[in-house]
């Protein structure tokens, strides 16, 4: 491969990914409030969105090549690694539920230190 093939799958990579991720964070935030009759975290959305147009992109690279199976492949593996995400709020939520952070006892999970003035001096 030579400089410029490189250079022109980086920029169509991150292309594909950018406008994915517009399309994918906009059609979830209808879509959940429309169907679910709620309303997610910015957050949440945006790491979702990232996960789907991450999936998009990766899949489109092996597309153009004609590696349409390992396209399906990268793109399943990709999807499988977005199972992370609802352990994730999982332990966000126990966390927000405790109202602190378990790795510091005196850190809640907002930030917020439990030090009284009398524990400074």
């Amino acid at each position: 491969m030579n400089t410029l093939t490189i250079l022109i799958f980086g920029i169509i990579d991150n292309l594909v990914l950018c406008i994915a991720f517009y399309f994918t964070y906009l059609c979830l935030e209808v879509y959940i409030e429309k169907y679910f009759k709620t309303i997610v975290s910015a957050f949440l959305l945006g790491i979702i969105s990232a996960g789907l147009s991450n999936t998009i992109s990766d899949g489109l690279g092996f597309f153009l090549q004609m590696e349409f199976y390992f396209g399906f492949v990268v793109m399943l593996g990709c999807l499988l690694g977005m199972l992370i995400v609802p352990f994730m709020e999982f332990i966000k939520y126990i966390k927000k539920k405790n109202k602190e952070c378990r790795l510091h006892p005196k850190i809640h999970i907002w930030g917020t230190s439990t030090k009284s003035k009398t524990d400074e001096d």
